[in-house]
C-alpha cells in the first residue's frame, strides 16, 4: 500500500516541551521533530494528549471498518524523548468526531459523539478510557438528544458528567459511569432559557461542579452553581448574586476546591442586544471588560470581586487611547487626555496558584 509521510510539529514547542524537559531534567529548551507513517486516504487530522513523564499520545481517524462495522482510530505512544512505542488500532462507534479529553491521575478520558451528518432520531458518543499505566483502552456508548451541545464534561472516579445544551434553551446533564456505561439524567431547573458555562471535578470531596447560566425575561443573565456526585446526587446548589443590566459573568474557571468551598475566577462581558440567546454578537468572541473573582463557604456565597479594565494602570500602549477634541477650520487634534477602552475578547483564562494567591492569565 502507499505510504505518505505526515511530518508533525504538533505544537511541542514550550508548554509542551516543558512537561518533557522536566522529566527528562534538561538545562535548556529545544525542538523536537515527530515522524509518522500513515496509510494514503486516510485523515490529516491529528489529535495529540501530553502526559507529562508519561510520554505522549497521537490519534487519529482512519476510512477503515472492522468487521462489526466499527472505526478504526489508531494511537501512537511516545516515550519523553519522542520515540514511537506502538501503534494500535482502536474500534469506536462509526460516524463519530472527536470532541475533547481530560485527565485525572493516571487515567485520560477521550469524549466522541457523533458527526452532524447523522440523521438517526437520537445521537451517541463513545467515552474512550485509556489507563496509563497498563497502557490499555476501554470504552462504553450511549445515547443523547440529536442537536444537543456537549458543552463541557468533568470526571470523578468511574463517573462522568457531560453538560448538554439542548434545543428550545435547555439544559441536562448526563451522568455516566466509565465502567457500566449506566447512565442518569439531571434535569437542569432554572426559571428561564438555561446553558451550561462549564464542569470541573472537585477534587477535595470527589464531587462534580457545574456552573449554570440561565436568562430571565428582561434579558438579565444569572449563574447558579451546583455540585454532584458521581452518580448525579445533588450536594447543594447556590445562586450567585450579581446583576449588571450591561455585563455578564462567565468563562468561569475552578481555582480552588476545599470540600464543598469553592473559588472561581473568570470573565466579564459586555451584553450582547438580547442577552446570552439573543444573538446579534458572536458569543465565541464576547467583549470582555474585565474579570472577576467569586468565593462559596458553607454553601452561600461569600465574596464576588470585579476587576474593570479600565482601572488597570499598568498597561499603556494596550488599552490607552487618544482623546480628539474639534477646533474650528482645523483637523481632530490630539490632546493630552486618554481615555480608556476595552478591546479583549477573553474565552479561555488559566488560573494557576501562586505562592500568596492565584495568577490568572487568558488569550485576549
Amino acid at each position: 500500500m502507499k505510504k505518505i509521510v505526515s511530518y508533525g510539529l504538533l505544537c511541542i514547542l514550550f508548554v509542551m516541551e516543558v512537561a518533557f524537559l522536566h522529566a527528562q531534567k534538561k538545562s535548556k529548551n529545544s525542538l523536537r521533530l515527530i515522524r509518522m507513517e500513515v496509510a494514503s486516504g486516510n485523515t490529516d487530522n491529528f489529535h495529540m494528549v501530553p502526559m507529562g513523564a508519561n510520554g505522549l499520545l497521537v490519534f487519529y481517524e482512519t476510512n477503515q471498518l472492522n468487521q462489526e462495522g466499527k472505526r478504526l482510530w489508531y494511537f501512537a505512544l511516545f516515550d519523553i524523548h519522542l520515540k514511537q512505542k506502538w501503534l494500535r488500532p482502536v474500534p469506536l462507534t462509526d460516524r463519530l468526531y472527536f470532541v475533547k479529553q481530560k485527565q485525572q491521575s493516571n487515567t485520560v478520558y477521550f469524549l466522541f459523539r457523533n458527526t452532524p451528518k447523522v440523521k438517526k432520531s437520537a445521537g451517541f458518543y463513545d467515552v474512550l478510557v485509556y489507563d496509563i499505566k497498563k497502557q490499555s483502552f476501554r470504552s462504553v456508548q450511549g445515547t443523547m438528544p440529536l442537536k444537543a451541545e456537549i458543552a463541557d464534561f468533568a470526571v470523578s472516579g468511574n463517573g462522568l458528567a457531560m453538560g448538554l445544551n439542548l434545543e428550545n434553551n435547555k439544559a441536562d446533564a448526563l451522568f455516566v459511569n466509565t465502567l457500566t456505561g449506566a447512565i442518569k439524567v439531571v434535569h437542569i431547573t432554572e426559571p428561564e432559557a438555561v446553558s451550561f458555562d462549564g464542569l470541573f471535578t472537585n477534587p477535595s470531596n470527589g464531587t462534580l461542579v457545574a456552573v449554570v447560566n440561565s436568562t430571565d425575561a428582561k434579558s438579565s443573565v444569572h449563574n447558579a452553581v451546583y455540585s454532584f456526585r458521581p452518580d448525579g446526587t445533588q450536594v447543594q446548589k447556590v445562586a450567585v448574586s450579581f446583576f449588571d443590566p450591561m455585563s455578564r459573568l462567565g468563562e468561569f474557571v475552578l481555582a480552588e476546591a476545599s470540600g464543598n468551598d469553592l473559588k472561581f475566577f473568570g470573565a466579564t462581558h459586555l451584553m450582547a442586544k438580547g442577552g446570552l440567546f439573543g444573538g446579534g454578537k458572536d458569543e465565541d468572541h464576547p467583549d470582555t471588560e474585565g474579570v472577576f473573582y467569586l468565593s462559596i463557604k458553607n454553601g452561600k456565597q461569600e465574596k464576588l470581586r470585579r476587576f474593570n479594565f479600565m482601572d488597570f494602570k499598568n498597561i499603556p500602549g494596550t488599552f490607552m487611547q487618544g482623546a480628539y477634541q474639534r477646533a474650528k477650520g482645523q483637523k481632530k487634534t490630539p490632546v493630552k487626555q486618554n481615555t480608556t477602552v476595552s478591546l479583549l475578547h477573553i474565552t479561555h483564562p488559566v488560573v494557576a496558584p501562586v505562592a500568596d494567591g492565584f495568577l490568572l492569565s487568558a488569550d485576549a
